[in-house]
């Protein structure tokens, strides 16, 4: 690029720009080679070629620019019209010679993007792979996965991940800069070294070293290097002229600034965020279910979770002063909601009770304790909304609902139950439409509908159900009858269709649950964006009709004075002559002063109530509005969550049957379907990518006589 920048300013013509490029090529360094090669040809000045430089740095920057900010508003990070507004800007700082900055680091600064989107961007633009902060998520394994593969899990929050201080240094992000190391020897006896990171510069005599010169020729002649940064002041290099010491070793000409890495904030939680296995393969491949786990508890006091404040990055700058960028680094909010108490520097959560400590998908910590309710949920009850766990010992019926954080009953027969973290059914379910961002587990299932974002674990059967799960279904001792289930890490069941029944539906690899999820998050995060303005543009009107009164109010106020002045001169010219004996005109004046005097401070009263009612309307809305702020930051990191889950969990499309399979079975995957034909038995079935006559396309594949 420095060469056709050359070309087109006329400091060099065609044909010697083709020999630059022909005696350059080759070079480590491109742009450094042709430098030398433009000033040692004498085609170029010195003080042309730092222009030149200066040019060819803006340009190179612009294109940057224009590059992440159009990727900026490809991701809807940023408007367009911003993105070209400060491109205009900085084109228009770049023809006063002026160096133009780095987009990124300027939206960063002034909080137009996060620091988080800014990663983002670069990686597209330097088309990089993402890099976990942390270890490497590992999402669920199915059913039948072999011994040393994880049992199945049901999905908890993303925790944010930061290595251990054990672990080793991530990759220096400079390790893959140019080679500038160098010796050289320069006009008047001198040898120039730079080392191979650019960060140093020495000069050496040699014999022939001219001590005639001043330091300010020394001076250009470090910088026709292209050294610009760290340059020592000429008082130095008058000693290093004077000094005879400086032909055995070397002396320091250039420093660079060292780039320091930052460090990403971690918080570490002191509570299992993890506590709730569903069932996993034993040795020889058979099912093996566990029984839950323990809750954990904390007692009063107990820590919950600590942060690590993050640790500045800082960009340096090379002998050349060309930048050192370093990757920004990302702060995490400690956030917390009931039963939680932080610590005075806001670096540690403590439980405010005793109580099972959550993690919710939002990244709040919240202490809960358990609602016992001994009986049924019926009319006697109501329905039971609690923010806690709810643990019923009798059965919901129909037409009432239970939502908690976990819940546990133990007979659903009817009504609707939503849960944030998992659903157990001790005996069945019949009739009942559940919700839970967690696993569910039953003993059978009848004519209902299940949605839920880990495992469905069935002891004996499924009938009549529209299931929909982001994790497998589960029924290894029973069978699944005229059901319609879509599941994303697959189905595993005994036997699948009966020969009287309506013939199942089964769809895998496919997350329904958390492409509704994201939608309906999304659709919440819109409506509250657009009540909150609703709400912004309220207080403004109200406000605006508040100055309005405050103006009506001091004229009201200045003629109501005038009004109370008038009465009482009119009083004590009517009392001067009597009362009897007043003219009739004076009377009349009196009357109507005293109706002036009246309005007006009826309509001042009334300017004030509206006042006082403008303003209360006002405190109402704007609690509204703190409201709908915690809730959409809420929204906004579950969003993030749900869509890390969705990326870290591709879903496996498998379905794997150890009894029979009823013909007219129909099995789904992402990309192809089929209807099973002829009744099988014991088998494993699933979508495949395969290449016929040189074509791919997907297929669903039947492998019989797998292992039990």
């Amino acid at each position: 690029m420095l060469e056709k920048i050359a070309l087109q300013k006329n400091l060099i013509t065609k044909e010697q720009c083709t020999a630059a490029l022909n005696a350059c090529r080759g070079a480590k360094n491109m742009e450094m080679a042709l430098k030398d090669y433009f000033i040692s040809k004498g085609l170029i000045p010195v003080r042309q070629m730092k222009q030149l430089v200066s040019t060819f740095q803006a340009v190179k920057i612009m294109k940057r620019n224009a590059v992440f900010g159009t990727i900026a508003v490809k991701l809807g990070f940023i408007d367009n019209t911003l993105f070209q507004k400060e491109m205009a800007r900085q084109k228009h700082a770049a023809g006063k010679n002026a160096v133009p900055k780095f987009i990124g680091e300027l939206w960063v600064k002034n909080k137009t993007i996060s620091k988080d989107q800014f990663i983002k961007i670069l990686r597209i633009q330097e088309k990089r792979p993402a890099t976990p902060k942390g270890p490497k998520k590992t999402p669920p394994a199915a059913p039948g996965t072999k011994k040393e593969d994880p049992a199945v899990q049901a999905p908890t929050p993303p925790v944010p991940e930061t290595p251990s201080p054990d672990e080793p240094a991530p990759d220096d992000p400079l390790s893959d800069a140019p080679d500038h190391s160098l010796v050289k020897e320069l006009s008047g006896g001198l040898i120039l070294e730079i080392d191979n990171q650019g960060m140093n510069a020495f000069i050496k005599k040699t014999d022939a070293f001219d001590d005639t010169v001043s330091p300010a020729e020394l001076l250009e002649t470090i910088t026709e290097n292209d050294i610009f940064y760290g340059v020592v002041k000429e008082k130095e290099l008058e000693g290093f002229i004077r000094s005879s010491g400086f032909k055995e070793k070397p002396f320091k000409v250039a420093g660079g600034k060292e780039a320091q890495l930052g460090k990403d904030a971690r918080i570490e939680y002191y509570f299992d965020t993890d506590h709730l296995k569903a069932g996993g393969f034993d040795e020889e491949g058979n099912i093996d279910f566990k029984e839950r786990g323990e809750i954990p508890w904390v007692e009063e006091g107990s820590l919950l979770a600590e942060k690590f404040p993050m640790k500045e990055a800082r960009s340096g700058y090379n002998i050349f002063d060309q930048m050192l960028e370093v990757p920004p680094v990302s702060d995490i909010p400690l956030r917390y909601k009931s039963g939680v108490l932080p610590s005075d520097d806001d670096l540690k959560l403590y439980a405010e009770t005793g109580g099972h400590p959550r993690l919710s998908w939002s990244g709040n910590v919240q202490v809960v304790d358990t609602f016992v309710v001994k009986n049924d949920v019926d009319y006697q009850t109501g329905h039971l909304e609690y923010s806690g766990d709810i643990d019923v010992k009798g059965t919901l019926k129909s037409g009432f609902r239970v939502r908690g954080h976990t819940v546990r009953i133990n007979t659903a027969d009817g009504g609707e139950i939503r849960a944030e973290g998992d659903v157990t059914i001790v005996n069945g379910v019949n009739d009942a439409a559940i919700y839970a961002r967690g696993n569910v587990k039953a003993k059978f299932i009848q004519n209902s509908k299940v949605f839920c974002l880990g495992n469905l674990t069935v002891d004996k059967e499924i009938v009549d159900t529209t299931i929909e799960s982001s994790g497998a279904v589960i029924i290894p001792n029973g069978e699944i009858i005229s059901s319609n289930i879509t599941a994303n890490m697959g189905v595993f069941t005994r036997h699948l269709g009966t020969e009287k029944s309506v013939a199942n539906t089964v769809t895998v690899g496919v997350d329904a649950f958390t492409e509704k999820e994201l939608k309906t998050i999304q659709k919440r995060i819109t409506g509250s964006e657009l009540r909150i303005e609703q709400i912004r543009e309220k207080v403004q009107a109200l406000k605006k009709d508040i100055r309005g009164l405050h103006q009506a109010t001091s004229r009201l106020a200045h003629e109501l004075d005038m009004a109370r002045d008038e009465g009482i001169a009119l009083g004590k010219k009517a009392s001067s002559k009597g009362d009897e004996k007043a003219p009739a005109g004076l009377k009349s004046q009196l009357q109507s002063n005293k109706a002036l005097f009246s309005r007006l401070d009826k309509d001042l009263n009334r300017y004030f109530d509206r006042i006082e009612k403008n303003e209360n309307r006002i405190l109402e809305l704007e609690m509204e509005q703190e409201q709908l702020e915690d809730e959409l930051e809420d929204l906004q990191y579950e969003l993030a969550n749900f869509t890390e889950w969705m990326e870290i969990n591709p879903g496996l499309a498998e379905v794997r049957v150890t009894g029979r399979v009823t013909t007219g079975t129909t099995v789904k995957g992402p990309n192809a379907s089929r209807e099973i034909a002829d009744k099988l038995s014991n088998v494993k079935i699933k979508e495949i990518l395969s290449s016929k006559q040189g074509e791919e396309g997907y297929k669903i594949q039947i492998n019989e006589n797998i292992k039990r």
